[in-house]
């Protein structure tokens, strides 16, 4: 039993302690490598961050562009006769919003007269396509 009891408290005092810091330093060593696999990864995600940023900062750029240039046609002043589709349908919008020509004409930069024509037939071509809503006597007759 004295034996027992010596080999028990030899356990305790040295081996039970040297288990303990085997076990913690194997524990750190594992979290040493699992901290530099996730450095690896945080540094591989920044740099595909980067280039994505960068693509998108080229793609914004040429966006940029473009719209500065449309900007550019936009702000050119219509030559004469040279309305199209699209500037048309804004004359007409603009006036059925109850702009004045002159208003049309310098937010559109298109020449006043220009304006004023376009509307000028719209509304002619408009009372052409109303339908007769009135009987007149003669109809009134050949139907009855």
């Amino acid at each position: 039993m004295p034996y027992l009891i010596e080999s028990l408290r030899i356990w305790l005092t040295y081996a039970l302690p040297l288990m303990m810091a085997l076990g913690v330093g194997f524990v750190f060593i594992r979290v040493l490598m699992r901290l530099n696999k996730l450095d690896g990864r945080i540094s591989r995600t920044e740099q595909e961050l980067r280039n994505e940023t960068n693509a998108l900062s080229r793609s914004l750029g040429a966006f940029k562009g473009e719209i500065e240039t449309l900007q550019a046609t936009d702000k050119a002043p219509v030559s004469a006769g040279a309305l199209n589709a699209a500037t048309r349908a804004k004359i007409l919008k603009l006036h059925r919003l109850g702009r004045p020509v002159e208003q049309i004409s310098s937010s559109l930069h298109v020449p006043r007269g220009e304006v004023a024509m376009l509307l000028k037939v719209h509304a002619m071509v408009m009372r052409t396509l109303e339908p007769e809503n009135d009987l007149t006597a003669s109809t009134v007759e050949q139907k009855g």
